[in-house]
């Protein structure tokens, strides 16, 4: 009993630590696709809008 103890406290502090980082790295994950997405756009939607403006 001594030595289930430990176990289900680092169980739980691993468990916490988990459910704590995964949703921070499904919002990094999520940012990062976003603006993998988005700079393909930036490329194509920047160069157009400068080109009309100095026009």
């Amino acid at each position: 009993m001594s030595r289930a103890a430990p176990i289900s406290v680092i169980a739980i502090v691993f468990g916490a630590r988990v459910a704590t980082f995964v949703p921070v790295y499904v919002v990094a994950w999520s940012f990062l696709f976003s603006l993998t997405a988005v700079l393909p756009l930036l490329e194509v939607i920047v160069p157009v809008s400068f080109s009309s403006f100095f026009k």
